[in-house]
Parts: C-alpha cells; structure tokens; sequence
C-alpha cells in the first residue's frame, strides 16, 4: 500500500512539474511574442524617419531586399539606399501579423495588401 501512495504521490508530482513547465514555455512565448511586435513597431518607425542607423541595428548581416523594378539589394546596399534620402515614406505599417515561435526562431508574418490593378500594374510593370 504504502508503494501504491508513492507511487501516486510520484505521479502527482511530475504531473504539477509538466503543467508548471507549460505554463513557463507559454509565458515565454507570450513574452518574445509582444518583443517581436515591439521590434515591428520599431521598423516601421525607423522607415517612417529615414532612420538609417535604426535599421542597421535591427537587420541582420546578410538581409536581402526585394523591391519591385530594382536589383537585389544588400543590407550594406539599402542602408545607403535608405541614407540617400531617395526612400522616403509618408506611412509605413504593418497589419494583421501573426508570430509563430518555435524554441529559440520565429516566423512573423501578415498577409500582403490588397492592391488595385492600377498599383500592381505600376509596381510590376
């Protein structure tokens, strides 16, 4: 009997440990969810500015950007493409994303604008 106890008792303690350790992972999650929203914001600023230096701390070494009608660009590239004052937006936001965190790597994401043929037609010839 006594054996039987433990042996619930054993159970009943890994199982607190489990639901303990899932609460943890979720508040992670929660945690780099609201970080990479904050980071978001902070790229959207930083183009609205012009903030060349902002986008440097946020970009990785090899970042590689795709603008319609234009070469592929660097990051050293589009920093001194955003440095020369030709990038210039009167808005730039971000809707809808959606972050997906897997261990120590994330996946944000949001669903591309609508855009009328008239802007697809200008944008991609």
């Amino acid at each position: 009997m006594k054996s039987l106890w433990l042996g619930a008792a054993l159970a009943l303690a890994l199982t607190g440990l489990s639901v303990r350790a899932q609460k943890t992972t979720d508040t992670t999650q929660a945690s780099d969810i609201k970080e990479l929203e904050r980071l978001e914001t902070v790229w959207n600023e930083a183009h609205e500015r012009g903030d060349a230096d902002a986008l440097n701390a946020l970009w990785a070494d090899d970042l590689e950007v795709a603008v319609p009608r234009m070469a592929l660009m660097t990051k050293a590239g589009a920093l001194s493409f955003a440095r020369s004052g030709q990038m210039k937006f009167l808005s730039y936001k971000t809707s809808e994303i959606h972050v997906r965190v897997y261990d120590n790597a994330a996946v944000v994401s949001r669903p591309p604008p609508p855009k009328t043929h008239d802007e697809r037609k200008r944008n991609f010839g």
